[in-house]
């Protein structure tokens, strides 16, 4: 993936800080029909993506996929739909969400591949052509799941006006939010990963054995992660909660970083075959992206709860108050 690609998701990223969580009270409803237009186009690029199984099995040695677009189809009727075919007027952001770590899945799950056959370019027509269908199926798996992931932001922004006093929502309803100890912890953890993946990426700038095919770009600064985690740690424990959509804010920042060590990822492993030390720099930077990939997956499960959390005191408040 080049810069070119890379501002497509940017993009999307520059949408989500726009709205920011500060902007609830003028945050709208995701419209339904839109968002299921939007996970359609991720469903699309899944089924292009199933598509090259066998001949990446063949020529990449592409093991068994634990997930396709079947269980995409599984998680849209379960989460997204009535009766498994009707749209309704709304949805939980919570169960947007799920639909997305699914998507999620499968896009990590073909940018593995990809790596795979891009170890065998050099020594492989068939690995080269799977490659080139593969590149523009994971680009555009990527860029639509990211769309879908603003609008699951602007919805679980626009949720959120419902807990503008979540001290309140604590003592009168009872439940348990996630503990801002464990936000704290995750967000260091996918620091401490972005740490240690910008060093890979350094070192394989630098180097030579390494393909390069345009300039080395500077690595993306965690702005939002940063943000989030001073005021965490500055704020009275009292008073120090955190609302899913600031969560959620920085995992959608931190799920740019994959791509960023993704492309060392492949630049290294160009040459892997040949010279020791792009192969230690390709495991390096798959070493380094597994890591992101954890602490991410970790923060994201957190802003899940704290999502679920949120919607189950707001129909609470809502019952109490129809009653």
């Amino acid at each position: 993936m080049n810069t070119i690609q890379f501002a497509v998701v940017f993009t999307a990223l520059a949408t989500v800080i726009a709205i920011g969580p500060e902007c609830a009270a003028q945050a709208t409803k995701v419209n339904a029909d839109e968002a299921m237009d939007g996970v359609f186009d991720i469903r699309k690029a899944a089924e292009a993506a199933d598509k090259l199984a066998p001949e990446g099995a063949r020529y990449c040695k592409w093991g068994v996929v634990p997930s396709d677009a079947s269980d995409l189809d599984a998680a849209i009727s379960r989460f997204l739909l009535n009766h498994e075919s009707h749209v309704p007027e709304e949805f939980p952001a919570s169960k947007m969400w799920r639909v997305s770590f699914v998507a999620e899945d499968l896009a990590n799950q073909l940018e593995m591949g990809l790596q795979l056959c891009n170890a065998r370019l050099r020594f492989s027509d068939g690995a080269r052509s799977v490659a080139a269908a593969a590149k523009p199926v994971l680009l555009k798996l990527l860029d639509a799941t990211h769309k879908f992931d603003v609008m699951a932001y602007q919805q679980t922004v626009w949720q959120s006006r419902n807990n503008e006093k979540p001290e309140n929502i604590q003592r009168d309803f009872g439940g348990s939010r996630v503990d801002t100890d464990d936000i704290t912890a995750a967000v260091r953890e996918i620091g401490e990963a972005w740490d240690v993946a910008r060093k890979v990426m350094a070192d394989a700038d630098a180097a030579k054995e390494c393909f390069h095919d345009s300039s080395p770009t500077k690595p993306l600064e965690l702005t939002e992660l940063a943000k989030l985690l001073d005021y965490m740690t500055r704020a009275p424990r009292s008073a120090n909660y955190t609302p899913a959509a600031n969560i959620w804010l920085v995992a959608i920042e931190a799920d740019t970083t994959e791509l960023e060590i993704s492309t060392i990822l492949e630049s290294c492993t160009y040459f892997s075959a040949e010279k020791k030390k792009a192969e230690r720099l390709a495991s390096e930077a798959l070493s380094a992206y597994h890591r992101l990939k954890a602490a991410i997956t970790k923060l994201d499960l957190l802003a899940l709860q704290q999502t679920e959390w949120e919607e189950l005191m707001t129909r609470n408040r809502i019952l109490i108050q129809d009653q």
